[in-house]
């Protein structure tokens, strides 16, 4: 591996371990803070994001979101930051 190489593998290995550690300290701060984004209200966010679609697409776009574990965990983790910040920002997205 050149010396390229390995520079940009440690920059990338730096930018992942630092998104661990938000994402760990996040989790955690929900935890803490009893933060949680309810089945409901992960379907209504789902609905919402729909209305963007074409209404001809949006039955197999649903589908495709609610089988998709790693977006419906994004919608889920939006959800709890959007309460996070409002409980201490007193703001609403």
């Amino acid at each position: 591996m050149t010396s390229k190489g390995r520079e940009l593998r440690k920059e990338k290995r730096e930018e992942a371990e630092k998104r661990l550690r938000i994402r760990l300290i996040l989790q955690k701060i929900f935890e803490l803070e009893k933060i949680q984004a309810t089945e409901n209200e992960i379907l209504n966010e789902i609905e919402t994001l729909l209305t963007a679609v074409p209404e001809d697409e949006r039955e197999s776009s649903r589908e495709m979101i609610q089988k998709d574990r790693s977006r419906r965990l994004q919608i889920e983790n939006t959800l709890k930051l959007d309460k996070l910040f409002e409980k201490f920002l007193g703001k609403k997205k």
